[in-house]
């Protein structure tokens, strides 16, 4: 595509998508990790059946910008990988916030030129880094589960049954990727 002139300013088609692009995919990947990750019941079953969803939907998801690349030349997945890294890596960090000393302000987090979509200044911990990483923290909870170091998982206590190991990790690997592990 080539750059216009509108009045004194040049402008150029191509960036001007990808940035509506861009956004437009944190929006969406946002709404998908927020609505799937919420975890009503502490059992196994309920979050696996979680996470398959999340990673499923967001598979689904990926396909379809891939299959749209071609259509408005650009790099879909690069997009995708960046725009998703950055989310999680942000998310991440304002979950990592409680714990420190000297605290940020939400100004602070959002430093970025591209918009992300951020919880209510109100509940600034409610988002679904967090609420993932209770539920993980709720699923190998030493009161209710044990770690064995033979079969590297760890085994509910009332079920005898594995609530925590590589499949898990697996399927988190699928659904938030490298950088949410």
């Amino acid at each position: 595509m080539e750059t216009y002139l509108i009045g004194v300013v040049e402008v150029d088609p191509k960036i001007i998508l990808e940035d509506g692009i861009r956004r437009e995919v944190i929006r969406l990947i946002c709404k998908i990790l927020d609505r799937t990750l919420v975890f009503k019941t502490s059992t196994v079953d309920d979050f696996e059946m979680r996470i398959k969803k999340l990673a499923e939907s967001l598979e689904n998801f990926k396909i379809a910008f891939e299959y749209i690349q071609d259509f408005v030349n650009i790099y879909g997945i690069k997009i995708w990988q960046e725009e998703f890294n950055r989310l999680i890596n942000k998310y991440i960090d304002l979950e990592s916030n409680s714990f420190l000393s000297k605290k940020m302000t939400l100004d602070e987090l959002i430093d970025d030129e591209y918009y992300i979509p951020m919880p209510p200044p109100d509940m600034p911990n409610n988002n679904f880094m967090g609420r993932l990483a209770r539920e993980i923290l709720n699923l190998t909870d030493p009161k209710r589960s044990v770690y064995i170091h033979t079969v590297p998982a760890f085994y509910d206590l009332a079920s005898y049954k594995e609530s925590f190991g590589f499949k898990m990790v697996w399927l988190l690997r699928k659904c938030i990727g490298v950088a949410g592990l």
